[in-house]
């Protein structure tokens, strides 16, 4: 695995999401091994008679175990093949799902070193003779005698193979749900108030091509009014950072900084404020200019008489304008705190002005239309020949794709864990139906019987359903409440 380590917060190949899903590709392997390994020792069942005689015939229980062994590894053999054909088939797909935004990422690749062909052969090598000596084992502990008795038949009606499905049936139940509290997840995330009216709007980060020069906007206005001349183009202002996309920054309680919270911070015009369309709670109407306080950050502010001396202006020019609902500094979950304190400072421009002075627009209708007429307008303006619409300036995106961007990780794990748990109920329901089909070719005799002392099919059928409904149901109590419970231990899911 090469990883991107430089782009690490833009990409999902981050070695804790690679780490993630090498370990549910084990939990795959491990369950489709104890699948293979279950219906091997059920149909050897089969072979009981014919293991017997080899037995009555001098054949040592030796010769047995490398029959099964040989027959093991050589469908090993066939599947391990099969595999490694179908990895390299599927490796440019899986290395393009691994690439985040801009193409950046980690790359999965194949190489047949030495070591690696060791290591898929020991696999391969442990596979065939758990696969081959435990059902071996569980044939050659009985004789002839016990076969033509019937012995064999009863003892073999042990709980093995219906442990193995129940493990089976817990990890699949298990994958199912934490799949779905993904699934519940992200559509949290993604869909998060952002104390805003987000939908419509476009950040853009112009290059140092449009940069201002003490204080003159010349370039910055001419693309402002030539964005407002499209009909696509509703609204257009000057804002320094965005939601989903702004600075966090330490703040003292007190004058000796021993307690510092995070807060996030917005600068941007009275119209670009308007533009946002923030969530107001409560307004002082005798300010025009001067900090919009989150509710959270009011609630910090009101009991530090420190932050009061530093942040509101003596001279009442900039003081404070009033409370607005919380509003996300990033899309990124924040760990074990639901909401961070902020404010929106709202200055002219002037202030506004520096290096990171951007365009807050709101558009109208379709949104790729807006993009490319708002990459015609920046092409016109700053002299930059646009290639892709997608990329103007240093940033531009609308505020949606910048949460989009930021949940990457969390969109892929999920989507890798629900590709995963479907492939592990699938190998697990064919695991019941070998299993549910065993044993109904061993009980049709047990079933006659009923039958003729009053059973119907419809009573065998229930009660054949019963016998494995049983296993799903037990692992259902144990798979759900765990799986949950573990999950809610991240607070990340709050």
């Amino acid at each position: 695995i090469t990883y991107d380590e430089a782009n690490q917060y833009f990409t999902v190949n981050t070695k804790f999401t690679i780490r993630i899903i090498v370990i549910i590709v084990v939990l795959l392997l491990i369950t489709a091994l104890m699948n293979y390994v279950n219906l091997n020792v059920a149909l050897a069942g089969k072979r009981a008679k014919e293991a017997a005689t080899k037995n009555l015939l001098g054949s040592q229980k030796s010769s047995v175990y490398l029959q099964f062994f040989k027959e093991a590894f050589a469908v090993t053999v066939f599947c391990t093949l099969l595999g490694v054909c179908l990895a390299v088939v599927s490796l440019p797909s899986i290395n393009s799902m691994l690439q985040g935004y801009d193409g950046l990422g980690s790359r999965f690749s194949i190489s047949f070193e030495p070591m690696t062909v060791g290591a898929v052969l020991g696999i391969l090598i442990m596979t065939s003779i758990l696969s081959g000596c435990v059902p071996a084992y569980y044939v050659s502990r009985f004789s002839a005698l016990d076969v033509t008795k019937g012995s064999f038949r009863f003892n073999r009606k042990t709980i093995l193979n219906k442990v193995f499905i129940c493990i089976q049936t817990i990890l699949a139940t298990a994958f199912i749900t934490f799949s779905i509290i993904l699934q519940v997840g992200y559509d949290n995330m993604i869909n998060i108030d952002s104390g805003c009216d987000h939908d419509d709007l476009f950040y853009l980060l112009p290059s140092d091509r449009l940069e201002p020069e003490s204080n003159c906007f010349t370039h910055y206005d001419a693309l402002q009014s030539e964005l407002l001349t499209h009909p696509e183009i509703e609204s257009v202002d000057y804002t320094n950072g965005t939601v989903f996309n702004c600075r966090t920054f330490g703040v003292p309680l007190d004058e000796n900084f021993n307690q510092i919270i995070d807060a996030h911070m917005i600068y941007c015009t009275p119209e670009a404020f308007d533009i946002y369309g923030f969530k107001v709670i409560s307004k002082n109407d005798n300010a025009q200019y001067g900090m919009w306080m989150t509710e959270s950050f009011k609630k910090i502010f009101d009991n530090s008489q420190y932050l009061q001396q530093i942040m509101l202006d003596p001279s009442g020019d900039f003081g404070f304008v009033g409370v607005i609902e919380d509003y996300p500094s990033s899309g990124i979950p924040v760990f074990g705190d639901a909401k961070t304190p902020g404010y929106v400072n709202v200055f002219p421009k002037q202030y506004v002005n520096d290096y990171n002075l951007a365009y807050i627009i709101r558009t109208n209708g379709d949104h790729e239309k807006a993009r490319q007429v708002i990459a015609e307008a920046y092409e016109k303006i700053s002299g930059c020949k646009i290639v892709d619409p997608k990329h103007i300036g240093r940033e531009s995106m609308y505020l949606n794709e910048i949460l989009e961007r930021d949940l990457q990780k969390i969109e892929f794990i999920k989507n890798v864990v629900t590709g995963i748990a479907l492939m592990i109920v699938l190998i697990a329901i064919l695991g019941l139906i070998g299993m549910s089909i065993y044993y109904a070719d061993e009980s049709t005799h047990e079933t006659a019987v009923r039958k003729v002392f009053g059973g119907t099919i419809d009573s065998e059928t229930k009660r054949t359903l019963w016998s494995f409904l049983k296993i799903t149901l037990i692992a259902n109590v144990v798979a759900v409440p765990v799986t949950v419970w573990l999950v809610m231990k991240q607070t990340w899911f709050d």
